[in-house]
Formats: C-alpha cells, sequence, structure tokens
C-alpha cells in the first residue's frame, strides 16, 4: 500500500503540471487576440473620425462647385465662401505635441465679409450681374394665421375676413342663431312681421353693419331700381364682397321662412337683396290705401291705459309716424300735438295741458318720456323699501313680530341700565 502511494503522487502531480501549462498558453493566447482585437476597433474608430472631420470640406466644395438656381437670381448678394481651416488629426499611441495656434483669415477674407455685411440692403457691386436686379415687391398679405394676438409682424390680425387691414369680416349666419323664433308664415300679420323683420335684420347682418344698411336701403326700392344701382350702392356702404354676400342672404332668409314660402325665394336664386325687398313689400304694402290706413292710425291711435302701457304703445306710435312721413305724407307739428294728446293717458294729459310752457311737439315728448322715466324709478324705489309688514294679498309676514321684538330689546336694555350705577358713588363722580 505505501509503495503504490509512492509511485502514484509523482504520476499524479505530472499531471497537474501538465494541465496547468496548458491552461496558461491558451490565456496567454486569448489575451493576445483580446489586444488584437482593441488594437483593430482603436484603428476603425480613428478612419471614421477622420472622415467626419474631413466632411464639411467635402460639402463646401460641392456647394460651391454647383450653379446657382434660378429662383436665387433675383436675391441680393450672396455672403463670400467661408475661409477654411486645416483640420488637426492625431494618430494613435504618438506622444502628445504641442497645440499650434490656427491660421486666421487674412484680411481679404476680412474685407470681403465686412463688404458683404455692409451692401445687405442694397446690391453688392462685387457679386455677379445676377445680384444687381431690383428687389420684387413683395405681395400684399391678405390672409394671416397668426395667433394669438400680439405675436408677429400683424398682431394676430390684418388678414382678410376679420374686419381689419381693409377687408371687411366675412359674412357667418349660423342657423343655430335663430334658436326657436318663429318663422315668417302666409298667416303672419303686420304686427307680427315687424317683429320677425327686426330679428331678420339682427340674423342676417350679425357683425356686418354694412350689410344691414344695404338691407335698409334695399327694403325701400322697386324692383328695377334695386338691381340698377345695387352695385353702386353696395361700394357705397362698403360691401366689397357682393357676390357672397347675396348668396348669404339668399339662403340665410330661407332658413327663417316656411317652406310655403320657399317658392318665392325660387324666383331670385341667389338674389338675397331681392328676396329682402319682396318680403318687405308683401306684408309692408305700398300702396295708396295702405299708407292713407297708416296716416289715420297715427293720428288717431288708442289711448294708453296707464304709464305701463305709455311704455308699449309709445314707441310703436312713433315708428308708426316715421313710416308715414317716408311713404311722402307730410306731418305738421299741430297733427303731432294732436295725436299725442290722444295717445296719452287721461292723468298724465290734464297735466300736460296745465303746463303753459309745453307747446311744442319736441318739448312736449321730452316731457312725457321724462314723466315715463320718473314714474318707473318711483315703482324701482317702492319695491326696494322696507314695505308695511304684509305681502301683496294682505297676508302678515310671519317674520314682522319677531323683528319688531328685536327691534325693542336694545332699547329696553338701555333703559333699564341707565337707573343702575356701576358703582357706589358713581353718580357724583359722574
Amino acid at each position: 500500500m505505501c509503495l503504490r502511494d509512492s509511485y502514484g503522487a509523482p504520476a499524479a502531480l505530472a499531471r497537474l503540471e501538465v494541465v496547468v501549462a496548458e491552461a496558461r498558453t491558451r490565456f496567454g493566447e486569448q489575451d493576445e487576440r483580446f489586444t488584437a482585437g482593441l488594437g483593430e476597433l482603436a484603428q476603425r474608430l480613428q478612419a471614421a473620425d477622420t472622415w467626419a472631420q474631413g466632411e464639411p470640406v467635402r460639402v463646401a466644395a460641392i456647394v460651391s462647385a454647383a450653379p446657382v438656381p434660378e429662383w436665387l437670381r433675383a436675391v441680393r448678394g450672396s455672403p463670400p465662401p467661408v475661409p477654411s481651416t486645416p483640420l488637426r488629426t492625431t494618430q494613435p499611441q504618438q506622444p502628445q505635441q504641442p497645440q499650434q495656434p490656427q491660421p486666421q483669415p487674412d484680411g481679404a477674407g476680412r474685407t470681403a465679409w465686412a463688404a458683404w455685411a455692409a451692401n445687405r440692403a442694397g446690391p453688392d457691386p462685387a457679386a455677379g450681374a445676377w445680384a444687381q436686379a431690383p428687389r420684387l415687391p413683395e405681395p400684399r398679405q391678405h390672409y394671416n394665421i397668426a395667433s394669438p394676438p400680439g405675436f408677429g409682424g400683424a398682431g394676430g390680425g390684418g388678414g382678410k375676413g376679420d374686419g381689419r387691414g381693409g377687408y371687411p369680416k366675412e359674412l357667418r349666419i349660423n342657423a343655430r342663431d335663430w334658436s326657436d323664433s318663429r318663422k315668417l308664415d302666409v298667416t303672419t300679420t303686420f304686427e307680427h312681421f315687424q317683429v320677425w323683420k327686426d330679428r331678420a335684420m339682427m340674423f342676417l347682418s350679425k357683425e356686418r353693419p354694412d350689410v344691414r344698411a344695404l338691407l335698409m336701403w334695399a327694403e325701400t326700392q322697386s324692383q328695377a331700381d334695386l338691381e340698377a344701382h345695387l352695385r353702386a350702392k353696395s361700394a357705397h356702404f362698403g360691401v366689397d364682397d357682393l357676390a357672397a354676400v347675396e348668396y348669404g342672404l339668399h339662403d340665410g332668409i330661407k332658413i327663417i321662412v316656411v317652406d310655403s314660402l320657399l317658392g318665392r325665394a325660387r324666383n331670385c336664386v341667389g338674389k338675397g337683396c331681392e328676396l329682402w325687398r319682396a318680403l318687405v313689400a308683401e306684408w309692408s304694402g305700398d300702396g295708396n290705401h295702405v299708407r292713407d290706413a297708416k296716416a289715420r292710425r297715427y293720428l288717431d291711435p288708442p289711448r294708453a291705459k296707464d304709464v305701463a302701457d305709455l311704455w308699449a304703445k309709445l314707441p310703436a306710435w312713433e315708428r308708426l309716424g316715421e313710416e308715414v312721413i317716408s311713404s311722402g305724407l307730410p306731418l305738421p307739428e299741430w297733427m303731432r300735438n294732436t295725436s299725442l294728446e290722444k295717445l296719452l293717458p287721461t292723468q298724465l294729459l290734464n297735466t300736460l295741458i296745465a303746463r303753459s310752457e309745453l307747446k311744442d311737439y319736441p318739448v312736449r315728448l321730452a316731457w312725457v318720456k321724462s314723466q315715463m322715466e320718473h314714474t318707473r324709478g318711483v315703482q324701482q324705489a317702492a319695491a326696494y323699501g322696507p314695505g308695511n309688514g304684509k305681502d301683496a294679498s294682505g297676508d302678515v309676514y310671519m317674520n314682522s313680530v319677531e323683528a319688531a321684538a328685536a327691534a325693542e330689546a336694545p332699547a329696553r336694555g338701555l333703559t333699564l341700565a341707565l337707573p343702575t350705577p356701576l358703582y357706589p358713588g358713581g353718580w357724583a363722580h359722574a
């Protein structure tokens, strides 16, 4: 047993030395391959860096060799080429060299740059003949999308369709603006037509006072006069987009009339002013009997019951007088005074007659309006008053007793506190 151990130990040691030697050889080969790979990677990175540093020079050469495009012939002188600076390349595993000062542009380069900067406002004498061409006129900006205001030269406005810069605001008619208002029907009475006309004027000329003035002029014209003078009057009112306004008004009126009146819209397709004139003429009328009826109604109005009723009848009476005068019938001042006396309530009329200084019609009308405003002011002041502790039906408010008791409590406490001195001898000291 001992003999076998003495021969086996050297053999195992010899095998271990062989294994260690083979491992050391393989690890050495692996270190050599890793070092060689790192060196090759460094060489490739250096080559890529060298190529990237030389790219600006190649691009500048390509740009300099390219011909001048046609669209640049009207542009003023272009800047001279930038003086190139040689790029410093480094080699791997070399001792660091002291940094050399970079060459500066020569005097000619600086002069060229200064000349180009000085001639930016005018043609460059050193440039070619294509640069001597005059500057093209800048087109007038009609549209502008700058938003919000305050940014850009236009400040968010000044474009076409926004009402600034000499261009009218485009006509926009939204069907939802009419809401549930009553549409014009064949059975609409004259009084209801006046209400519809006021709302339709607001609906059709939203944010366009020039269109409103055009509609007010069109409703007083005949069909022949409207067709002959429409363009001149639209230019006078400032309606530059007449064709678009005509189509917009025509489609807008069709929204606010019932289906049975659409046949009148088909007779004047694309002519909104003519459709508006036809509807106003149909419901207003322009015959002699209509003018006479309006004049008789103005001269003999129904008497108002009180001042509250006068607030509703006086504006309609004044409007009727304007229509009578516009139809060509004169209304002297004495006739207006007589009609006004018939309109006023009895109590206000007696006060007016008692005032001898109120003779002229404008003075009387102004006095009546001042009395109406005074009466309304008194009613509003009474609404803010303390009241008498009762509601409109005569019932006592439940809080009136508590309010009176609360008002008496401080006075009673003060009465009880006065006879009692604060301390003995207090009244003598007081």
